[in-house]
């Protein structure tokens, strides 16, 4: 995947995060785009820097987007955040998770 490809990629599942919520926390916008090789972990900090302890390894080659905007992530209860990472698979664009990289709060 190009660059371009993986940022529009993440602006449309920000973008459609917010509609969902129908709320948006914070305008959509890359701040940085790391392509990570296969095996190799990506620690997600917070966005002061600071250790988040939470971190991401693939089989293959992978893309580490940290972007402000809409995030909502759920498993027992969804958590909205404007800060996060997400990661998404060079090989199929799909995303593979993200994470906070601020305090999240409960999704209304």
């Amino acid at each position: 995947m190009s660059v371009a490809q993986v940022e529009a990629v993440v602006s449309s599942m920000l973008t459609n995060n917010a509609v969902k919520i129908r709320k948006q926390l914070r305008p959509v916008r890359v701040t940085r785009i790391t392509l990570v090789p296969a095996g190799q972990r990506y620690d997600v900090r917070f966005a002061d820097g600071s250790p988040s302890g939470g971190s991401f390894i693939e089989d293959g080659p992978y893309w580490a987007i940290e972007a402000e905007g809409t995030f909502r992530t759920c498993a027992s209860s969804c958590s909205i955040y404007g800060v996060g990472v997400v990661i998404i698979d060079d090989q199929s664009g799909q995303e593979q998770g993200s994470a906070a990289r601020e305090p999240t709060r409960p999704s209304p």
